[in-house]
C-alpha cells in the first residue's frame, strides 16, 4: 500500500464521520418541518457518497490489509467478515433510500 492510499483511507473515515452528520442534521430539520418540506435527493446523495467511500475502502483493506494476517485461515476469516458485513451495508443502504424514496408525498 502505497502513502497516497493510506492518506486515502485515513481521509474516507473523517468523510464518512461528516456525511453521517450531514445525515443526522438532515434527520433533524426533518423533524423540525412538515415532511411536504422533505426532498430525498439530499438523504440519497448522502447514501450514494458512503456506499462509494465503503467500497473503496473496503477495496484497499481487502488488498493490502489481508495478505499481512500471516495465518491463512485468519485471512480467510477476515476476508469472509468483510464480505458479510459489506453485502450488509449495502443492503441497509438500499433499504433507506428506498424508505427515504417512500416518503414522498405526491399532491
Amino acid at each position: 500500500m502505497n502513502s497516497q492510499q493510506i492518506d486515502s483511507l485515513s481521509k474516507s473515515a473523517g468523510e464518512v464521520n461528516e456525511d453521517f452528520h450531514q445525515l443526522l442534521a438532515l434527520f433533524v430539520e426533518l423533524e423540525e418541518n412538515d415532511l411536504e418540506a422533505f426532498h430525498p435527493c439530499q438523504f440519497v446523495k448522502i447514501i450514494k457518497t458512503l456506499k462509494s467511500r465503503f467500497e473503496a475502502a473496503l477495496y484497499l483493506l481487502l488488498l493490502y490489509l489481508t495478505p499481512a494476517i500471516p495465518d491463512a485461515d485468519s485471512q480467510d476469516q477476515f476476508k469472509t467478515w468483510f464480505i458479510v458485513w459489506n453485502n450488509s451495508i449495502i443492503s441497509a443502504m438500499q433499504n433507506f433510500e428506498h424508505v427515504v424514496e417512500s416518503l414522498v408525498v405526491t399532491p
